[in-house]
């Protein structure tokens, strides 16, 4: 994909700790984090496709969740990190258990904080993704 996510990385060792936020929010959210969790291990905190210093991306992006997760998985890589724990916040944690799913190898540990673990509790989400992005992108959600 043609989308780089900004990010805080601090390098440590193995299994690194990968902070996904959720809706509304960027990587700004976790940042205590480096003082608060690392211990020793390598620290990713991405803003995700659309949000925070990620805010412009290509018109043709989806934004589907599995897409937002590919983008974590590719920083991931070119991090070196190939055991991660990882954290979710709201949105975050739906993409983080697809991250799980997909490779389920690497994540040693997943933490889904105040997430939406079915698409039936996904109440303002759901309707903010039927909008499509058109819509959305002309009068948001209210």
């Amino acid at each position: 994909m043609s989308v780089r996510l900004s990010h805080t990385f601090v390098a440590g060792r193995s299994p690194g700790i990968v902070l996904v936020h959720g809706l509304g929010a960027d990587g700004g959210c976790f940042a205590a984090a480096p003082r608060l969790l690392s211990g020793g291990h390598a620290l990713l905190i991405p803003d995700l496709a659309g949000f925070g210093k990620t805010s412009v991306v290509p018109r043709d992006f989806s934004f589907a969740m599995m897409d937002q997760a590919d983008l974590v998985w590719a920083l991931c890589e070119e991090k070196g990190l190939k055991e991660i724990i990882l954290v979710g916040h709201s949105m975050g944690g739906a993409i983080a258990i697809l991250m799980a799913e997909s490779r389920p190898g690497r994540v040693t540990h997943l933490a889904d904080a105040v997430g939406n673990l079915v698409a039936e509790d996904a109440f303002y989400s759901r309707r903010i993704v039927s909008q499509g992005w058109a819509e959305f992108r002309a009068r948001g959600f209210e």
